[in-house]
């Protein structure tokens, strides 16, 4: 499923019914609260595809329903500021992605809280099972730390030849070094050197991105962190 067929049916699933029901209690607007760590444009496609997920069940911002919503535009440590912003304007239910949902959970403590595909929920404590999230917090997963590994396997068999192999990083991600981890795992396996490329904030790309030409590397992978998603473009 593509991201945006994702976001409309998150927006169909989990918000469908609550937001019915206030509807019908006295024509009540119900607030939504959303929340990311990129920038507007980073992330337009994911805001695009909720709006127009709630369009289609009828929900219209300004009439039926208002959208609190903030962006961080990389500059995460914001996100407990915006989240606690969020929440004085008393949203009936948080929307949040994943590049803002670990640095903001604390200030949305007892808030209703959809999440947008973060790594792991249970590992990382977002919800206490799969099956019974329990608490405020619910939402899709894409567990896809483990995919790193296979990442570098299908480089190397697109390209046989490469023995080099850069690694885009960055500590942004609070998972960086579990990523790293597994890809350098996978990488003695397939016989491959990594050089791993860190980039400490995303207005610090640009410059990694030259390491990489300047390092003479065979192939670049960029890990799979949410945080590079907006990025993608100015990679390629």
């Amino acid at each position: 499923m593509n991201r945006r067929a994702f976001l409309r049916t998150l927006s169909g699933s989990l918000l469908a019914a609550p937001l019915a029901a206030e509807a019908q209690e006295g024509g009540k607007v119900s607030r939504i609260g959303y929340l990311t760590g990129n920038s507007v444009e980073n992330e337009k496609d994911l805001r695009s595809a909720f709006q127009q997920g709630l369009a289609e069940l009828g929900y219209v911002a300004g009439r039926s329903i208002a959208i609190e919503e903030r962006h961080a535009a990389g500059h995460f440590e914001r996100l407990p500021a915006l989240a606690a912003e969020i929440v004085r304007n008393k949203v009936d239910v948080i929307v949040v992605s994943a590049t803002a949902v670990y640095e903001a959970r604390a200030a949305l403590a007892g808030v209703p809280t959809v999440f947008i595909i973060p790594d792991d929920p249970v590992r990382t404590g977002l919800v206490a099972s799969l099956a019974r999230p329990a608490g405020h917090m619910t939402g899709l997963s894409s567990l896809n730390i483990e995919l790193d590994g296979k990442r570098l396997e299908i480089l190397k068999a697109a390209l046989p030849a490469v023995h080099r192999v850069g690694l885009l990083s960055t500590q942004q991600d609070r998972r960086h070094r579990e990523r790293v981890t597994i890809a350098e795992r996978a990488a003695r396996s397939l016989g491959l050197q990594l050089q791993v490329l860190q980039v400490p904030s995303m207005d610090q790309l640009p410059r990694a991105l030259d390491a990489a030409t300047q390092s003479r590397l065979e192939a670049l992978m960029v890990l799979g962190s949410s945080v590079f998603r907006g990025y993608q473009a100015q990679t390629a």
